[in-house]
């Protein structure tokens, strides 16, 4: 018998991480260790401590979250939430450039607006929530630490942070950094990751702004800066250098530094990898230079989603359809209730299919986007539909123009009608590009932002 308190996992069938087909198996762990895992009923239940009955339900790993921006509700929420709800035990965070420290107090609100332009997390919530107890990366660090969490986590010091810490506004409007500024930065990540910090991160796509529209600091930062950075990972001797990128330069402009950074300081090069929508198929060229790179035994290797990577539209988000039309804009002021009685009147419905902006925003938000904007029908969202299902498909089989399909849809349930739009990594109107790209040794399950891009 085994010393110690037994709990045992009964009838479950093992998902277990290693790429193995899933099997029925029983499992016995004690005092947090996995002691035996056995054919069913070969584990006796007999003296356990605890018998969990498994039948019908999938026992897999803690999952491990390598992209996630918890960075002010690791702050205040012990339950990391909606994470520790679905099986995630690591979440790894301030990814894409963008967190919390270092920070000067004259910089906080800057620095929530800037993560409330990149993330789309309400400003609000940040405001409220975070109670700033530091100022450098170690004493948030130690500010973490001092609240509990029912889940462990990862942290990334973030250039938009660093650089404005450093250079103010000079580095907060992405101009050109000195030897001075970047030794600077260099020490000062050198100290993250002593104090604990995984590694460090970037932007430099124009898709990332902050609030009111700025890019994030070190967006267009040239070589030198990124490698005096991390060489403080080779004097460490440890560290990921995770980038977002405008994805088609990664193939090009991209990759000569990419190579160049990894080989002088050491660390591991993790960049965001997605299929565009508009044919290019760069995607591809970049799993060649991650096959080159696997085969050369380069330090470079690729985060990828787990499924299509778009947005939920409804007139309760951010971004939806209507957003675009001068008929929402004189409405969009009004309570809820108030804007869907306004919408809802038929000489403005009508206007929305009879005028039709030649903007570039609405072109982009509507006209090229009906081929990817699927109505949502039920409670259970179906992240995989078929292209036939499309508002723009909808339209030519129908003879209904499109807008009023939207209209419509948005108006249903009280106005709380919502449609799926995936705009990365659904060009052939399926999954195939997902699977293909997770089948690459030099590809990482990540790019969840903890949910809020798996649709």
């Amino acid at each position: 018998m085994t010393a110690g308190k037994a709990t045992v996992i009964t009838g479950g069938t093992i998902v277990d991480g290693s790429g193995q087909i899933a099997r029925r198996a029983d499992i016995e762990f004690v005092d947090g260790v996995i002691t035996q895992v056995a054919e069913p009923g070969e584990i006796s239940t007999a003296h356990s401590h605890r018998h969990v009955q498994a039948d019908g339900l999938l026992v897999t790993p803690g999952w491990v979250d390598v992209h996630t921006h918890y960075d002010a509700q690791a702050t205040w929420d012990p339950w990391m939430t909606p994470s520790s709800w679905h099986g995630v035990t690591t979440a790894v965070m301030g990814n894409c450039g963008v967190g919390f420290a270092p920070a000067v107090p004259e910089r906080h609100q800057w620095l929530i607006e800037l993560m409330e332009g990149v993330e789309d997390i309400p400003g609000s919530a940040m405001v409220e929530g975070i109670t700033w107890e530091w100022e450098s990366f170690p004493e948030y660090l130690d500010a973490l630490e001092r609240k509990p969490h029912v889940i462990d986590f990862g942290t990334q010091i973030a250039h938009g942070a660093l650089r404005a810490y450093v250079m103010g506004d000079r580095g907060a409007n992405n101009e050109v950094a000195t030897p001075q500024d970047i030794e600077q930065m260099s020490k000062l990540t050198e100290e993250a990751l002593r104090a604990g910090a995984l590694g460090f991160s970037t932007s430099r796509t124009p898709l990332h702004r902050s609030k009111s529209g700025e890019l994030v600091p070190g967006t267009s930062a040239a070589p030198d800066e990124l490698y005096g950075i991390a060489d403080a990972m080779k004097r460490v001797g440890h560290g990921i250098f995770q980038f977002s990128p405008e994805h088609t330069r990664v193939p090009v402009e991209e990759w000569p530094w990419m190579q160049e950074l990894a080989r002088r300081s050491g660390a591991t090069v993790s960049v965001n990898v997605n299929q565009l929508d508009d044919g290019s198929e760069v995607w591809r060229k970049t799993l060649a230079l991650l096959t080159t790179a696997h085969e050369t035994g380069e330090k470079i290797v690729a985060q990828t989603a787990g499924r299509s990577i778009g947005i939920l539209m409804c007139l309760e988000g951010s971004v939806h359809p209507l957003l675009a039309h001068p008929a929402y804009h004189e409405v969009m002021h009004l309570p809820f209730a108030e804007r869907v009685a306004a919408l809802s009147d038929p000489v403005r419905r009508q206007r929305f299919i009879d005028e039709v902006p030649q903007d570039g925003f609405y072109k982009g938000l509507v006209t090229k986007a009906l081929k990817r904007m699927y109505p949502v029908t039920s409670g259970n969202i179906d992240y995989e539909p078929h292209p036939s299902q499309s508002i723009g498909e909808q339209s030519k089989a129908t003879g209904i123009p499109a807008m009023k399909l939207i209209v419509d849809h948005m108006l249903s349930n009280g106005g709380k009608g919502m449609i799926y739009s995936p705009f990365f990594n659904y060009m052939y109107g399926d999954l195939s590009m997902t699977y293909e790209m997770m089948q690459h040794p030099q590809t990482r399950n990540g790019l969840s932002d903890a949910g809020a891009h798996c649709g």
